[in-house]
Formats: C-alpha cells, sequence, structure tokens
C-alpha cells in the first residue's frame, strides 16, 4: 500500500474524494473509537500503533481539514485532562495507604498536573495575576484644546 504522501502524488487522494481514500478507508466509528480512547488517557500514538487505525498522519490530516473532528478531538482532549486529574487523587491515596513512596508519587503527579494543565488550561491551568502600578491622569477637554491649540501654532496650522 502506498504512504500517504505516495497517494496524493498518484492522484488517489483528489477531488474525486472530498476527504481523500481514508475517509473510504475508516468509517465514521473509526472516529468515534479514536476520540472515545483518546478521552480515556490513551495517546494518539498508541491508538495509531494498533491493527485497523489509521496513520497518525491521517489522523492529524482529519484534524486540520474536518472542523467537526477537530472539534470532538478538542473536547476528547479535555475529557482526558479531567481523566488524569481524577486518577491525581488514586495516587495520593495509594501515598497515603504506603503502597506509593511520596518521592515517586511526586514525579507522577507532577507530570500529570502539567498534562492537565496543557489539556485544559483554564481549568488545571496556574492562576497568574497582573498588577499594574503608577498613576493616570486625565485631562479635561479645555486642556486638551488648549494642547492642541499650542502645536497647531507650532506647526503653522492656525
Amino acid at each position: 500500500m502506498l504512504p500517504e504522501q505516495g497517494k496524493r502524488r498518484a492522484g488517489i487522494l483528489s477531488a474525486n474524494y472530498p476527504q481523500g481514500l481514508a475517509a473510504i478507508m475508516y468509517p465514521p466509528e473509526t472516529r468515534d473509537e479514536i476520540l472515545k480512547r483518546i478521552a480515556d488517557g490513551e495517546s494518539l500514538r498508541a491508538i495509531c500503533s494498533d491493527g485497523g487505525m489509521p496513520d497518525r498522519s491521517t489522523v492529524e490530516n482529519w484534524l486540520q481539514d474536518d472542523a467537526d473532528f477537530s472539534a470532538k478531538y478538542a473536547r476528547a482532549r479535555e475529557a482526558q485532562a479531567d481523566g488524569i486529574f481524577d486518577g491525581m487523587a488514586d495516587i495520593e491515596a495509594r501515598v497515603s495507604v504506603g503502597d506509593l513512596r511520596p518521592d515517586a508519587a511526586r514525579v507522577v503527579l507532577e507530570s500529570q498536573r502539567w498534562r492537565a494543565e496543557k489539556l485544559k488550561p483554564k481549568v488545571y491551568g496556574s492562576k497568574t495575576s497582573v498588577e499594574v502600578s503608577g498613576s493616570l491622569h486625565l485631562k479635561s477637554d479645555e486642556e486638551l484644546d488648549r494642547e492642541i491649540a499650542a502645536k497647531k501654532a507650532a506647526l503653522g496650522l492656525t
């Protein structure tokens, strides 16, 4: 079978197949399964390495070319972040009962926290605040009119 680039060059992915050969080779159920497995915490690399699944580049093309699939994929990644966050409680419980060393748990929890932050930053991201200092002087209309008149006079525009 030709790799994806070879198919494009050979003209197999043409106007006759709007979403390319992959749309024919992989039914909608395949896309749904990918989304479910992403939401359940699997990596796209692991999913695509399974037999019967499309190559990662095919899925990446779907993400670029299919707005609906791309939106569903983004929601699946957010669900994945929620799953990661929920799993962190299990790790904490294992530390409390002595099944897991705290230093090992720290490494895992930091990694999972980082992933959750990247996947769903509005919920799990670090909150930042910005402080502004300084002063603000508001000028009256009369002050502004005087400054404009002075600048016009300096430029010889009066």
